[in-house]
Protein backbone atom coordinates (compact mmCIF):
# COMPACT_ATOMS: atom_id res chain seq x y z
CA UNK A 1 0.00 0.00 0.00
CA UNK A 2 2.79 2.42 0.94
CA UNK A 3 4.58 1.65 -2.33
CA UNK A 4 1.39 2.36 -4.30
CA UNK A 5 0.94 5.70 -2.52
CA UNK A 6 4.56 6.64 -3.25
CA UNK A 7 4.09 5.81 -6.94
CA UNK A 8 0.89 7.85 -7.06
CA UNK A 9 2.60 10.81 -5.40
CA UNK A 10 5.36 10.76 -8.01
CA UNK A 11 2.82 10.60 -10.83
CA UNK A 12 0.99 13.76 -9.69
CA UNK A 13 4.11 15.71 -8.73
CA UNK A 14 4.58 18.63 -11.09
CA UNK A 15 7.65 18.31 -13.23
CA UNK A 16 10.20 21.13 -13.52
CA UNK A 17 9.72 22.75 -16.92
CA UNK A 18 13.05 23.56 -18.56
CA UNK A 19 13.64 25.86 -21.53
CA UNK A 20 16.92 25.74 -23.46
CA UNK A 21 18.68 28.53 -25.37
CA UNK A 22 21.60 26.91 -27.17
CA UNK A 23 22.88 27.35 -30.75
CA UNK A 24 25.03 24.20 -30.77
CA UNK A 25 22.55 21.72 -32.24
CA UNK A 26 24.40 18.64 -31.04
CA UNK A 27 24.56 19.93 -27.47
CA UNK A 28 20.95 21.11 -27.58
CA UNK A 29 19.73 17.72 -28.78
CA UNK A 30 21.79 15.84 -26.19
CA UNK A 31 20.50 17.93 -23.28
CA UNK A 32 16.93 17.81 -24.62
CA UNK A 33 17.05 14.00 -24.80
CA UNK A 34 18.29 13.77 -21.20
CA UNK A 35 15.53 16.07 -19.98
CA UNK A 36 12.86 14.13 -21.86
CA UNK A 37 14.11 10.91 -20.30
CA UNK A 38 13.99 12.36 -16.78
CA UNK A 39 11.15 11.57 -14.38
CA UNK A 40 11.48 14.97 -12.73
CA UNK A 41 11.96 17.34 -15.67
CA UNK A 42 9.77 18.43 -18.57
CA UNK A 43 11.26 19.85 -21.77
CA UNK A 44 9.94 23.31 -22.60
CA UNK A 45 10.74 25.49 -25.62
CA UNK A 46 14.16 25.16 -27.24
CA UNK A 47 15.76 28.23 -28.84
CA UNK A 48 18.80 28.64 -31.06
CA UNK A 49 19.10 32.43 -30.75
CA UNK A 50 18.76 35.19 -28.19
CA UNK A 51 15.98 36.92 -30.13
CA UNK A 52 13.87 33.76 -30.23
CA UNK A 53 14.19 33.41 -26.49
CA UNK A 54 13.48 37.06 -25.68
CA UNK A 55 10.49 37.27 -28.03
CA UNK A 56 8.66 34.17 -26.77
CA UNK A 57 6.33 34.76 -23.83
CA UNK A 58 6.31 31.02 -23.13
CA UNK A 59 9.81 31.20 -21.67
CA UNK A 60 8.45 33.23 -18.75
CA UNK A 61 6.23 30.31 -17.78
CA UNK A 62 9.15 27.87 -17.51
CA UNK A 63 10.78 27.03 -14.19
CA UNK A 64 14.39 27.02 -15.40
CA UNK A 65 16.11 28.47 -18.46
CA UNK A 66 19.34 26.72 -19.45
CA UNK A 67 21.11 29.57 -21.22
CA UNK A 68 24.27 29.54 -23.32
CA UNK A 69 26.40 32.62 -22.63
CA UNK A 70 27.12 33.43 -26.28
CA UNK A 71 24.39 33.07 -28.89
CA UNK A 72 24.68 34.11 -32.55
CA UNK A 73 22.74 37.35 -32.05
CA UNK A 74 23.42 38.28 -28.43
CA UNK A 75 24.69 37.10 -25.08
CA UNK A 76 23.25 35.90 -21.82
CA UNK A 77 23.43 39.33 -20.18
CA UNK A 78 21.10 40.79 -22.80
CA UNK A 79 18.66 37.90 -22.42
CA UNK A 80 18.62 38.21 -18.62
CA UNK A 81 18.02 41.96 -18.73
CA UNK A 82 15.19 41.55 -21.23
CA UNK A 83 13.46 38.84 -19.21
CA UNK A 84 13.74 40.92 -16.03
CA UNK A 85 12.24 43.93 -17.81
CA UNK A 86 9.37 41.90 -19.23
CA UNK A 87 8.30 40.38 -15.94
CA UNK A 88 9.03 41.19 -12.32
CA UNK A 89 6.65 38.55 -10.99
CA UNK A 90 7.24 35.43 -13.03
CA UNK A 91 10.45 34.44 -14.78
CA UNK A 92 12.49 31.28 -14.88
CA UNK A 93 15.51 30.62 -12.75
CA UNK A 94 18.46 31.12 -15.11
CA UNK A 95 21.30 28.63 -15.27
CA UNK A 96 24.18 29.64 -17.54
CA UNK A 97 25.60 26.67 -19.46
CA UNK A 98 28.71 27.66 -21.36
CA UNK A 99 32.11 26.69 -22.68
CA UNK A 100 33.61 29.96 -21.43
CA UNK A 101 35.67 29.35 -18.31
CA UNK A 102 36.11 33.06 -17.57
CA UNK A 103 35.83 34.50 -14.08
CA UNK A 104 34.73 37.89 -15.45
CA UNK A 105 31.85 36.35 -17.38
CA UNK A 106 30.73 34.49 -14.28
CA UNK A 107 30.76 37.70 -12.23
CA UNK A 108 28.92 39.70 -14.86
CA UNK A 109 26.33 36.95 -15.28
CA UNK A 110 25.62 36.73 -11.55
CA UNK A 111 25.46 40.50 -11.27
CA UNK A 112 22.97 40.62 -14.17
CA UNK A 113 20.72 38.14 -12.38
CA UNK A 114 21.81 34.64 -13.36
CA UNK A 115 21.16 31.99 -10.71
CA UNK A 116 24.02 29.64 -11.57
CA UNK A 117 26.93 29.10 -13.95
CA UNK A 118 28.03 25.70 -15.23
CA UNK A 119 30.51 24.62 -17.88
CA UNK A 120 29.64 22.41 -20.82
CA UNK A 121 32.00 19.68 -19.68
CA UNK A 122 29.58 19.06 -16.79
CA UNK A 123 28.34 15.44 -17.04
CA UNK A 124 24.73 15.38 -18.19
CA UNK A 125 23.50 13.46 -15.14
CA UNK A 126 25.05 16.12 -12.90
CA UNK A 127 23.56 18.86 -15.09
CA UNK A 128 20.08 17.45 -14.51
CA UNK A 129 20.71 17.38 -10.78
CA UNK A 130 21.89 21.02 -10.86
CA UNK A 131 18.78 22.04 -12.81
CA UNK A 132 16.70 20.63 -9.97
CA UNK A 133 18.88 22.33 -7.36
CA UNK A 134 18.66 25.75 -9.02
CA UNK A 135 14.88 25.34 -9.19
CA UNK A 136 14.90 24.78 -5.42
CA UNK A 137 16.85 28.01 -4.85
CA UNK A 138 20.48 26.89 -4.98
CA UNK A 139 23.11 28.71 -7.05
CA UNK A 140 25.35 26.05 -8.59
CA UNK A 141 28.69 27.27 -9.93
CA UNK A 142 31.32 25.24 -11.77
CA UNK A 143 33.82 24.20 -9.04
CA UNK A 144 36.91 25.42 -10.93
CA UNK A 145 35.42 28.87 -11.35
CA UNK A 146 34.10 28.99 -7.80
CA UNK A 147 37.59 28.32 -6.43
CA UNK A 148 39.14 30.96 -8.72
CA UNK A 149 36.60 33.61 -7.77
CA UNK A 150 36.96 32.84 -4.07
CA UNK A 151 40.73 33.18 -4.36
CA UNK A 152 40.33 36.49 -6.18
CA UNK A 153 38.01 37.89 -3.52
CA UNK A 154 40.34 36.82 -0.74
CA UNK A 155 43.30 38.38 -2.53
CA UNK A 156 41.42 41.58 -3.29
CA UNK A 157 40.32 41.88 0.31
CA UNK A 158 43.86 41.52 1.58
CA UNK A 159 45.26 43.99 -0.94
CA UNK A 160 42.60 46.66 -1.16
CA UNK A 161 40.71 46.51 2.10
CA UNK A 162 37.12 47.74 1.94
CA UNK A 163 36.48 48.47 -1.74
CA UNK A 164 33.12 50.02 -2.65
CA UNK A 165 33.22 48.29 -6.05
CA UNK A 166 32.06 44.82 -6.98
CA UNK A 167 34.60 42.43 -8.47
CA UNK A 168 33.14 43.04 -11.94
CA UNK A 169 33.37 46.82 -11.53
CA UNK A 170 36.93 46.48 -10.27
CA UNK A 171 37.86 44.54 -13.39
CA UNK A 172 36.35 47.27 -15.58
CA UNK A 173 38.24 50.01 -13.75
CA UNK A 174 41.52 48.10 -14.05
CA UNK A 175 41.10 47.76 -17.80
CA UNK A 176 40.32 51.46 -18.15
CA UNK A 177 43.40 52.24 -16.09
CA UNK A 178 45.43 50.31 -18.67
CA UNK A 179 44.27 52.81 -21.28
CA UNK A 180 41.69 50.64 -23.02
CA UNK A 181 38.73 52.23 -24.78
CA UNK A 182 35.21 51.18 -23.79
CA UNK A 183 34.99 49.00 -26.92
CA UNK A 184 38.32 47.32 -26.19
CA UNK A 185 37.42 46.67 -22.55
CA UNK A 186 34.01 45.31 -23.54
CA UNK A 187 35.61 42.88 -26.01
CA UNK A 188 38.14 41.80 -23.39
CA UNK A 189 35.35 41.01 -20.93
CA UNK A 190 33.00 39.48 -23.50
CA UNK A 191 30.19 41.97 -22.81
CA UNK A 192 28.45 44.69 -24.81
CA UNK A 193 29.66 48.29 -24.78
CA UNK A 194 26.27 49.26 -23.32
CA UNK A 195 26.80 46.90 -20.37
CA UNK A 196 30.29 48.24 -19.82
CA UNK A 197 29.01 51.83 -19.79
CA UNK A 198 26.47 50.85 -17.14
CA UNK A 199 29.31 49.54 -14.99
CA UNK A 200 31.28 52.76 -15.54
CA UNK A 201 28.29 54.81 -14.40
CA UNK A 202 28.07 52.77 -11.20
CA UNK A 203 31.84 53.14 -10.67
CA UNK A 204 31.55 56.93 -10.97
CA UNK A 205 28.63 56.99 -8.56
CA UNK A 206 30.31 54.81 -5.95
CA UNK A 207 33.64 56.63 -6.15
CA UNK A 208 31.86 60.01 -6.25
CA UNK A 209 33.64 61.18 -9.40
CA UNK A 210 32.53 62.43 -12.80
CA UNK A 211 35.38 61.52 -15.11
CA UNK A 212 37.48 58.53 -16.09
CA UNK A 213 40.76 60.09 -14.95
CA UNK A 214 39.27 60.93 -11.56
CA UNK A 215 37.91 57.39 -11.17
CA UNK A 216 41.33 55.91 -11.93
CA UNK A 217 43.03 58.27 -9.46
CA UNK A 218 40.46 57.47 -6.76
CA UNK A 219 40.95 53.78 -7.50
CA UNK A 220 44.68 54.13 -6.95
CA UNK A 221 44.10 55.96 -3.65
CA UNK A 222 41.91 53.10 -2.48
CA UNK A 223 44.35 50.45 -3.67
CA UNK A 224 41.87 49.09 -6.25
CA UNK A 225 44.20 49.72 -9.19
CA UNK A 226 47.95 50.23 -9.33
Amino acid sequence: MAAEQSTAARSVRRKIRVAIAEDDQQMSEAVSAEIQASEDLLLGPVYSSAQQCMADSDVLQCDVLLLDFELPDGNALEVIRQLRQRSSNRRPRILIFTAFEHEERLLFALEAGADGYLLKDTPLDLLLAEIQSVHLGASPIAPRLARAVLARFMGAGAAAGESPLTAAETRVLKLLALGMTYAEAARKLGISTHTLKNHVERIYRKLEVRARSAAIEKGRQLGIVV
